[in-house]
This record gives structure tokens, C-alpha cells and sequence, in this order.
């Protein structure tokens, strides 16, 4: 008789815990949560049709088609469906934004951005770039044009050589090179200028393409929130690629010699033609609780600096949000339109001063060049 009572108070047990996990998952999918095709698991992919070209400039591998008019189309891995978009368009320079003219205006100071995938603004609309936001913020100090010349896997080799060959024709006042955390990556490392090794393009971590987590709405929910924690540290620990050896990979010897390279070809080049060159450093994306890689961003400003090229700290500019409020999506971890408004903001606070006094840019050229007769160019 007692092994009957407990056996039926067991099956009671088992089948109120059925119910309520059935109770659960309906009220699950009645709120729209735990979908197997969530917009983390994203593809990327270009309309019409790709934008990329091979460069006839020595040293630049690929760039931007001229007169691309398209769109950045993000997909839900599972099912193809469109999640997000954003429109590109890009001048005859082959460089996202409307057409330069030939020669800046009158009275209007012409700024140049170097940059990669975050100064061109991938995942975002033009006007919501760093690079529009700060040309926005900088308009209270004149007439003032910040052409947008950042280009996705673009380094400082890259960017030095299409600055040299191409860039200055813009008749640029004043070159701005933004560096984040993998343009020193050596060539061997995640992150050091591939255009397929985004998270992006391979969402394995938030797949479900079989199994319970197909069926069930709540075990899939429950997965995605260890999966999401997952993602997290990793980019709290500065990670765009969500290895735990990239951070490390950037503190060799290789990396900080790269640093001095960048450093050194910048210089170069801009002493050269006569024009000032700065340097502004990008934010990590991650939690000031983990390791975000401060001590590598010092290092990159120490290479710019004693290459004679000032920096503008702009890596802190995201400290008022969240980690998630900083990435367009987990799969896709570049700035989100908030980020581009407050890093945007941030350089143009930093580059006032410099546009208030165009005696300390005369300045800075000098100084730049008398670094390169030096011998900086030779580190």
C-alpha cells in the first residue's frame, strides 16, 4: 500500500512538473521568446551585389567599388529572413558618403578619416557613422567637412598606402587615423584584416538546426541565455572574434612592432605631403570590469606618440552604456547607432581645439617632419 501511494504521489509529481514545463512553453511562445530563429543568428550579405574590389595601389589589397549603390542586408541564419538593413553608397573615390568636390570650400576645413569596418560604419546608415555624427558635432567651429575614408579590413599599412597614392587629392587639412584594438594584429591572429572571420559569418554558436531545442521554445530560450552569457564575457574580455587567445596574441613583441610600423608609415607619409596627422584611438566594446585591453591601447598610443603623431583618447566614450547598448547585434559586435553618436561626439571634441587653432596644426606639421629627418620612419 505505501509503495502504491508513493508511486502515485511520484507519477502526481511527474505530471504536474510535465504541466508546468507545458504551461511554460506555451506561455513562452505566446510571449515570442525562445524562436529557433532569433535575429542573433545572422549572414550578411551585400544587394545587388558585392562591393569589393581589387586595388591597382601597391600595398592596398581590396576597397570599395566606385558608385556602389546598395545595401549591407542582415539574414536570419535558419530561414533567410531579413532582420536588418542599411543603405551604401559610395563616391567616385570608392569611399562611403556623397561625392567630395574636387577642392574644399572656401573658409571650410577638410578632415580626412582613416578607419576600418567602424569608421566606415558597418550595420549602420550613413548619417549614423562616427564619422557624420562627428562632422555634425564639429559645426559649431565653421564650415567644417569630415570625408569618411574608412574601408571594412583596412590597417594602417593599408590605409598609409592609399593615403599616399590616393587620399591626398582630397586636399585634406588634416588626416585623422582611427586605430582599434586588431589593426595590430599580427597576420597570423583573428582580426588582423580578413573579411570573412566575423562571428557573423559563422553563427555555429546559436544554431538550432536539430534536435529539442528545434521542438522546444523554452530548452531553446534557456541554451540561448548560456549561450548569450557565453558571447558576453567574451566580449567584455575585448573580443570581436570571441577567442580567448586574441587579446593575448596582441600582447607579443609582433604586436607592438606593428604598432611602431602603422606608426611609422603615418608619419611618413604625412610629413611628406605636408600634412598634419593624428591619431584617435577607438573604444574596445567591453565592460571596464573585464579585460578590455587597456594596457594595448596604451601601448598603440605610445608607438603614435613617439612617432610624433598626437592621440585622441576616445576609448573610454562608451562608458555610459551597456555592453549591449555598444553592438548591433551579438553576432555582429560593431558599434551600434548609439555608440557611433558618442564616439562621433567624443572625436569631435577632441579635434576643436586643433580646428580653433590652425597655428598649432603648422605646428604639428613641422614637428612631424623634423621626426621623419630624425629618422622615425626607420624605427
Amino acid at each position: 500500500m505505501n509503495r502504491t501511494a508513493s508511486a502515485g504521489r511520484w507519477l502526481l509529481a511527474l505530471a504536474a512538473l510535465l504541466l508546468a514545463l507545458l504551461c511554460a512553453e506555451l506561455w513562452v511562445r505566446a510571449a515570442g521568446l525562445g524562436s529557433p530563429t532569433l535575429a542573433e543568428d545572422l549572414f550578411l550579405r551585400w544587394e545587388p551585389g558585392s562591393p569589393w574590389e581589387l586595388q591597382p595601389e601597391p600595398g592596398v589589397d581590396v576597397g570599395l567599388k566606385p558608385g556602389f549603390d546598395g545595401r549591407m542586408v542582415y539574414l536570419r541564419a535558419n530561414d533567410g529572413a531579413e532582420v536588418h538593413s542599411a543603405a551604401v553608397e559610395t563616391s567616385s573615390w570608392g569611399l562611403r558618403g556623397p561625392e567630395p568636390s574636387p577642392e574644399p570650400a572656401d573658409g571650410q576645413w577638410r578632415i580626412l578619416a582613416l578607419g576600418d569596418s567602424i569608421t566606415f560604419g558597418q550595420g549602420v546608415e550613413g548619417e549614423q557613422t562616427l564619422v557624420a555624427q562627428a562632422e555634425r558635432a564639429l559645426r559649431h567651429s565653421g564650415r567644417v567637412e569630415v570625408i569618411n575614408a574608412g574601408v571594412p579590413s583596412w590597417d594602417g599599412r593599408m590605409e598609409a598606402a592609399w593615403l599616399d597614392r590616393v587620399g591626398y587629392r582630397l586636399r585634406p587639412h588634416l588626416v585623422v587615423q582611427l586605430v582599434f584594438l586588431n589593426d595590430v594584429a599580427p597576420p597570423e591572429l583573428p582580426g588582423a584584416g580578413a573579411l570573412d572571420d566575423l562571428p557573423l559569418n559563422d553563427p555555429g554558436w546559436a544554431r538550432t538546426e536539430a534536435g529539442v531545442r528545434r521542438a522546444s521554445h523554452l530548452v531553446n530560450l534557456g541554451m540561448r541565455s548560456v549561450e548569450r552569457r557565453r558571447l558576453a564575457r567574451e566580449l567584455s574580455g575585448g573580443q570581436l572574434h570571441g577567442s580567448g587567445s586574441w587579446l593575448d596574441g596582441l600582447r607579443e613583441p609582433r604586436a607592438e612592432a606593428k604598432a611602431a610600423e602603422q606608426a611609422a608609415w603615418l608619419l611618413r607619409s604625412c610629413s611628406t605631403h605636408g600634412i598634419p596627422c593624428v591619431v584617435a584611438l577607438l573604444p574596445p566594446f567591453a565592460t571596464p570590469s573585464r579585460d578590455p585591453g587597456w594596457d594595448i591601447l596604451e601601448m598603440i598610443a605610445g608607438q603614435a606618440e613617439a612617432a610624433a603623431l598626437p592621440v585622441l583618447h576616445l576609448e573610454r566614450s562608451l562608458q555610459a552604456l551597456e555592453p549591449a547598448e555598444r553592438v548591433l547585434f551579438p553576432a555582429d559586435p560593431h558599434p551600434s547607432p548609439r555608440a557611433h553618436r558618442l564616439i562621433g561626439e567624443a572625436l569631435a571634441e577632441g579635434l576643436s581645439p586643433w580646428l580653433a587653432e590652425p597655428e598649432r596644426l603648422e605646428a604639428l606639421v613641422e614637428r612631424q617632419r623634423e621626426a621623419l629627418a630624425a629618422g622615425g620612419d626607420q624605427r
